[in-house]
């Protein structure tokens, strides 16, 4: 019994180390990325979708949520 349960031990160890390994590449390669184009990794990361939200609402009072205050407040 002891036996199995080093056999696993060592495999468990074995799987541990190669999903850092992996894990440590893929942070490298992120890395590399954006040190060499970080104007393209920032496109490729947001995937082009920044823009400005116009049609939010400026003041508080245009809000639906304003609008629930002062109905709940009478």
């Amino acid at each position: 019994m002891e036996k199995i349960i080093a056999i696993i031990a060592v495999i468990a160890n074995v799987v541990s180390r190669l999903l850092r390994k992996k894990e440590q590449e893929e942070y490298q390669h992120e890395s590399d990325a954006i040190t060499s184009r970080p104007g393209a990794w920032f496109d490729d990361h947001f995937n082009g979708r920044v823009h400005e939200h116009t049609d939010l609402p400026t003041d508080a009072n245009d809000t639906r949520q304003a609008d629930a205050a002062k109905l709940r407040d009478k």
